[in-house]
């Protein structure tokens, strides 16, 4: 039986295990895949069918064919306890094989380096971070395939290169020197995906935090990126409750890179968006912050919220960068109430350690309460300091002033300045309330 026939009999009831067995034994030849319908095909019968039995030749060339070809070779080893034996052939035959071949290499010493399937030493797991990168280059450059099967091939490669840097971390302490010039490459590629392909945004805001330092070298690049995650936050807080796994995962993307944003000369465009998303405005402070449909006013208002705890400290560490660490300032732009849990929590006790910043939060405000961070007119200024004043008054001082009151209002009722009766007086002359033996 030809393989397109056996795919075929299989379409009509993929849990027949027969008919399975029968597809199986057909796609003995890495020939015998280009003859059963083309890409669609090919990840149907990976998606019902790949159980670790496929003979090897068989699995290598679907993983190179299909859209999940990643997840499927990564199946494969860990199901059938390759990882070593791979990894020998890869590197063996990688220099003499075809392109077809090298892809395949690379995939796996870059899957058995980033899942860390064996005791890797640090040259393989050098080895597969640049193979990473080179299956990542020679995707980008082959734009006539299959848009969808190219946006799933990247997601596969971004998720691989999350893991391979988590994993250089455990397995080396000096990972920086090594790992530093590939990243360095790596993270530019990375701000192009994330800015040019919204599918791709979510897999690639790790890597860019993983390396804050490259990505703000690459100016125009990493503001446009700042700019779609903004558009994508305001998106996520636009809904009740918001998302929370996309709300973390974008606050995991800003928040570590405020501090080096702050301390980068000619980064202004940058400074503003950060400011923008993290910092009340003046429109904001014309009601309670928190109030607002704003950004920062969303953040903080759905933060607040026992869920949202992990956000919150992003939340606030990016706010106490932006203001320089100063928590008057950190105060003063978010109002206490807000801020009293970090500042008691995780703030340091020194007044400024950090250096001057610039923008909405560090202006020297006036006429603003100090608990909620809202601006107040003059009106509302005058009666919060007539508040003040009461509140800082002892129980004996309010006496005497009450005394004073009534015995002005009484020297008014005698001078006929003011005629005020007592109502229960009143009632009674008029009839409306008679006293009972």
């Amino acid at each position: 039986m030809t393989s397109k026939a056996a795919y075929q009999n299989f379409q009509s009831d993929p849990q027949d295990p027969k008919l399975c067995d029968a597809l199986k034994m057909s796609l003995t030849t890495a020939q015998a895949w280009t003859h059963i319908g083309g890409i669609s095909a090919t990840d149907d019968i990976a998606t019902h069918v790949l159980d670790g039995s496929l003979d090897e030749a068989s699995t290598l060339n679907l993983a190179a064919t299909v859209s999940n070809g990643y997840f499927l070779l990564r199946q494969y080893i860990t199901s059938a306890s390759k990882a070593p034996e791979m990894v020998n052939w890869a590197t063996t035959t990688y220099p003499d094989t075809d392109e077809r071949g090298k892809m395949i290499c690379r995939r796996i010493l870059f899957l058995c380096s980033s899942e860390h399937i064996t005791e890797m030493n640090v040259a393989t797991l050098a080895k597969g971070l640049e193979l990473g990168l080179t299956d990542l280059q020679d995707q980008l450059e082959n734009r006539k395939q299959d848009r969808n099967l190219l946006l799933q091939h990247l997601r596969e490669i971004l998720s691989g290169f999350v893991c391979l840097i988590t994993v250089y971390k455990t397995v080396r302490e000096d990972q920086e020197k090594e790992t530093s010039d590939v990243l360095k490459q790596i993270v530019p590629h990375v701000l192009t995906l994330a800015t040019q392909n919204p599918d791709l945004l979510y897999p690639s805001i790790p890597i860019i935090s993983c390396r804050p330092d490259v990505a703000v070298g690459s100016q125009k690049l990493f503001v446009t990126y700042l700019e779609v995650l903004e558009v994508q936050l305001k998106k996520v807080l636009s809904d009740t409750p918001p998302d929370i796994t996309a709300l973390s995962q974008l606050l995991y993307g800003l928040a570590p890179l405020v501090p080096f944003v702050t301390s980068v000369e000619d980064a202004e465009s940058a400074n503003e968006i950060l400011r923008r998303v993290f910092l009340p405005s003046e429109e904001d402070r014309k009601e309670a912050i928190g109030k607002t449909k704003s950004i920062p006013s969303r953040l903080l208002k759905v933060t607040e919220e026992p869920e949202f705890q992990d956000c919150k400290f992003l939340v606030n560490e990016a706010q106490w960068a932006l203001c320089g660490e100063d928590k008057d300032k950190f105060t003063e732009a978010i109002g206490f109430g807000y801020a009293a849990g970090y500042l008691t929590g995780f703030a340091t006790p020194s007044s400024s350690t950090g250096p001057a910043p610039t923008g909405s939060a560090t202006t020297s405000r006036s006429g603003y309460d100090t608990v909620t961070g809202q601006d107040l007119t003059a009106a509302q200024q005058e009666y919060k300091e007539l508040q003040d004043l009461i509140s800082a008054m002892s129980p004996e001082e309010k006496e005497r002033e009450a005394e004073k009151l009534m015995h002005q209002f009484k020297r008014m009722m005698e001078l006929g300045v003011i005629n005020v009766d007592h109502p229960m007086r009143a009632a009674q002359e008029s009839g409306r309330f008679e006293e009972l033996d």
